[in-house]
């Protein structure tokens, strides 16, 4: 949202959140963020008070000048600078400080040491053949159970997009949510309610559908139930006493649910993001085939004609014996 919080912040001439939020939610809010802001800094700055009257104090030492002077001095000099320069000094002093660690960290550091070990070809002479060789710590390989390729969207500007296409009037974008997109979903559902409602507006006449109910009645979850609510479910369905994903101790009715659902999930994947089966340690690794034969025995069909997902996702091919 860093696009749309600067374009609100130069329409309206906000500097900072909690003027956002004066804006949005009122100056209570604003008070109140304020004050979280600065508890949750006590912290940061009280560590770099601590460092900055460390050093003072060790250079300062000889002429008389205690911890406590420069700890004295440090806060002067934090007051002034932030009261005078604003936010430009604080870009400004994060731009020097990145300047500092690329030049330090990764050019006069690495520099020095080579030339106090006599240059490049003694580091390398010197070093211990088990450093120098690539290899793979073998005792945690029977830990591993399942690889992962994470492949998701976002842009370089690790930003989200929500917005009407660009190029095309009739597509309305949510894309690129990454890590945050759990907690964003509520306002993000908002805006997009909104700029569709927008939208269908220009052709049609758009009105709220007064039978539809915005609760779902959740399924059973029977790993966090009792043991006497769990038994109660078994009783009226034996289906529920048996586990099928051993990891996240989903039984056989709930994957039966989810495949009798209103929105049927024909697949190993949408029973997967539904009941969670395959979420655990393994990865689906001893759970998968039995939910492939469920489906297939729900849907009627070949294991083999079973998708992981989409329709190319093909999981077999048939039987090998």
């Amino acid at each position: 949202f860093a696009g749309r919080i600067s374009a609100v912040g130069t329409s309206f001439n906000i500097t900072s959140i909690p003027d956002l939020f004066e804006r949005r939610f009122g100056k209570a809010t604003k008070v109140t963020l304020g004050a979280l802001i600065a508890f949750t800094m006590m912290g940061t700055v009280a560590a770099q008070v601590t460092a900055t009257a460390t050093i003072i104090n060790m250079l300062g030492g000889e002429i008389g000048v205690s911890y406590e002077m420069g700890a004295f001095i440090a806060c002067a000099v934090f007051i002034i600078y932030t009261a005078t320069s604003g936010l430009f000094g604080v870009i400004y002093t994060d731009v020097f400080q990145f300047v500092m660690l690329i030049l330090f960290v990764y050019i006069l550091i690495p520099g020095a040491s080579l030339v106090k070990l006599g240059g490049s070809a003694a580091f390398f002479r010197n070093l211990a053949p088990e450093l120098a060789t690539p290899y793979v710590d073998g005792t945690i390989i029977g830990d591993i159970i399942t690889y992962f390729t994470g492949v998701r969207a976002p842009t370089f500007e690790e930003d989200f997009i929500i917005e009407m296409g660009r190029k095309t009037g009739n597509i309305l974008h949510c894309a690129g949510i990454q890590s945050p997109g759990l907690t964003t979903a509520p306002v993000v559902a908002l805006d997009i309610e909104k700029m569709a409602v927008e939208y269908l507006s220009r052709s049609r006449q758009v009105t709220p559908n007064e039978q539809y109910d915005p609760i779902r009645p959740a399924p059973p979850v029977l790993r966090e139930m009792s043991d006497e609510e769990r038994a109660a479910f078994i009783r009226q369905n034996p289906d529920y006493g048996v586990i099928v994903c051993r990891c996240e101790e989903i039984s056989r009715g709930e994957i039966l649910d989810a495949l009798r659902s209103p929105i049927c999930v024909p697949t190993v994947d949408g029973v997967k993001k539904r009941v969670r089966p395959g979420m655990g340690r393994c990865q689906g690794g001893f759970c998968s085939p039995l939910v492939t034969q469920m489906i297939a025995e729900f849907l009627g069909v070949p294991p083999e004609e079973v998708r992981k997902s989409s329709e190319e996702a093909v999981i077999t091919y048939g039987k090998t014996k």
